[in-house]
C-alpha cells in the first residue's frame, strides 16, 4: 500500500511541476532576480540622505523619488494619475506610491504585493536607518515589479492584474494601507489576495538551524486551495527553505504579530492576505538596523520562493 501511496505522491508532484511550468508567467524569470539590485537598492534607501525614512522627511522624499525612477525605468503604469497617492497623517503630508501591471486576459480582479518604505527617521539626532525594516521589503518589491513587468512585456500569460503598492506611515498605525483601502476606487471584492513583505532580508533568528527560512503569517486565513501552493511550491521550487507558519511555535505571538503590518488591513476589508517575513531581531529599530546585517543568499531564496507563490495565485 505504501509503494501505490508513493507512486500517486510522485505522480501528482510531477503533473503538478508540469502545471506550473504551463501556467507560471515567466517560470524561468526567477532565476534572473538581480542580487547586485537588491543590494543596491538596500544600499540607497540607507543611504545618509535618507534619513532614515521617516514620514513627511526630507529623507522620505529621496527613497520616494528613488523608488517612482525606478518603477518608470521598469515601463509600470501608475494606479492613479502619478504613482503619488497623497494624504495628511497627523501633521505629516504621507505618499503611498503606487503602480499597475494590467493582465493580459482582460480580468477585472487583482493581487496586490505591497511592501512599506517608511522607517523611524531621526530620533535626537540619532538615524535609525531601517535596512530590514524595511529597505528589504521594498528592494524585494521592486525587483519583482521588474520581474512581472517583464512577463506583461514579454506578452507572457498574467491571469490577474497586479497592483504594486509601496506604503507610507507604517510606523504610524499603518496609516498608508488603511488610506489606501478607505480611498480605492476599485471594488473590494475584486481584490483577489494581498502578499505583504516586511523585514524579509535577515537570517539572525531561524526557527531552526537553517538560515534558509521563511516566515509566513497568515495562512489559517487564506482559502486551502493557496495554502496548498506555499507547500507545492516549497516543493518544486528547490530553493532548500524552511517555511514556518507558527512564528516560532507561538500561536498567540503569530497572531499579535500578524496585526502589526499592513496585510493586516487588508485582511480587515475581507482580503486573503499573507505576510512574508524574515522575523524581528536584535537590530530591529535599532541603529544597528544596517545594510550590513542583510542576508543577500537567503533574501534571494526567498524571491525565488515568493514569486514561483505569486505566479500562481496571479494564474
Amino acid at each position: 500500500m505504501s509503494h501505490i501511496k508513493s507512486f500517486y505522491l510522485v505522480f501528482f508532484l510531477s503533473i503538478s511541476q508540469f502545471c506550473y511550468s504551463q501556467s507560471s508567467p515567466a517560470s524561468a524569470e526567477r532565476y534572473l532576480i538581480d542580487s547586485a539590485g537588491l543590494k543596491a537598492d538596500i544600499i540607497k534607501l540607507t543611504d545618509s540622505l535618507a534619513e532614515g525614512r521617516a514620514t513627511g522627511s526630507a529623507g522620505s522624499a529621496y527613497a520616494r523619488n528613488y523608488i517612482t525612477q525606478k518603477l518608470e525605468s521598469y515601463d509600470i503604469e501608475p494606479l492613479g494619475i502619478n504613482y503619488e497617492q497623497v494624504f495628511k497623517c497627523g501633521p505629516f503630508t504621507a505618499h503611498n506610491i503606487t503602480g499597475i501591471i494590467r493582465s493580459n486576459t482582460g480580468s477585472n480582479k487583482y493581487v496586490i504585493i505591497g511592501a512599506h518604505y517608511d522607517h523611524l527617521g531621526v530620533i535626537k539626532d540619532r538615524t535609525y536607518p531601517g535596512a530590514d525594516d524595511n529597505a528589504s521589503g521594498t528592494a524585494m518589491l521592486l525587483d519583482l515589479s521588474r520581474l512581472f513587468s517583464k512577463a506583461a512585456a514579454e506578452k507572457r500569460r498574467l491571469g490577474k492584474n497586479i497592483i504594486i503598492i509601496f506604503f507610507d506611515a507604517n510606523e504610524l498605525s499603518m496609516s498608508g494601507s488603511r488610506y489606501f483601502i478607505d480611498n480605492t476606487d476599485i471594488p473590494w471584492s475584486q481584490f483577489s489576495f494581498m502578499v505583504n513583505l516586511d523585514q524579509i532580508g535577515s537570517s539572525l533568528v531561524p526557527p531552526g538551524g537553517n538560515k534558509n527560512y521563511l516566515l509566513v503569517l497568515g495562512s489559517d486565513r487564506i482559502p486551502e486551495w493557496a495554502d496548498e501552493q506555499l507547500s507545492l511550491c516549497l516543493e518544486t521550487g528547490k530553493t532548500g527553505l524552511d517555511l514556518d507558519k507558527t512564528f516560532y511555535g507561538s500561536k498567540r505571538f503569530c497572531k499579535l504579530f500578524y496585526m502589526l503590518s499592513d496585510q493586516y488591513t487588508f485582511a480587515g476589508a475581507g482580503i486573503p492576505a499573507l505576510l512574508f517575513t524574515s522575523g524581528i531581531n536584535k537590530n530591529t529599530n535599532k541603529q544597528t538596523d544596517t545594510e550590513k546585517t542583510i542576508d543577500y543568499k537567503a533574501m534571494i531564496k526567498r524571491e525565488k520562493f515568493i514569486y514561483d507563490f505569486l505566479c500562481q495565485i496571479i494564474n
